[in-house]
């Protein structure tokens, strides 16, 4: 499983960013498979970049910057904490949307 090139809609881009950040979050992957992941979630992003929210896309990065200097500590509740914050932007930018 994995992401593979740009995203047809903004949306699918999003929904599918959210789907890499919660399997992250969810603590239920082996290092290698959440390197993987968030290797996919990283280019995902950067392909995408203007289907996210102007104003979120440096928090976006930042998160999945902290998330991979975690990884790479051997932290894994880092990354799970990084990857989180990450679902919770993407959460409210999606509610903030709806709401306007």
């Amino acid at each position: 499983p994995g992401f593979d090139g740009p995203a047809a809609t903004p949306s699918e881009a999003r929904d599918e960013a959210y789907s890499l950040a919660a399997k992250l979050s969810s603590g239920d992957l082996d290092p290698n498979e959440a390197v993987r992941v968030l290797e996919d979630l990283d280019n995902l992003v950067s392909e995408n970049l203007t289907d996210f929210p102007e104003d979120m896309r440096p928090a976006l990065t930042e998160d999945i910057e902290s998330a991979r200097d975690a990884l790479e500590a051997d932290d894994e509740a880092g990354m799970r904490e990084a990857a989180t914050q990450f679902q919770n932007k993407l959460s409210d930018a999606a509610t903030g949307s709806e709401a306007q």
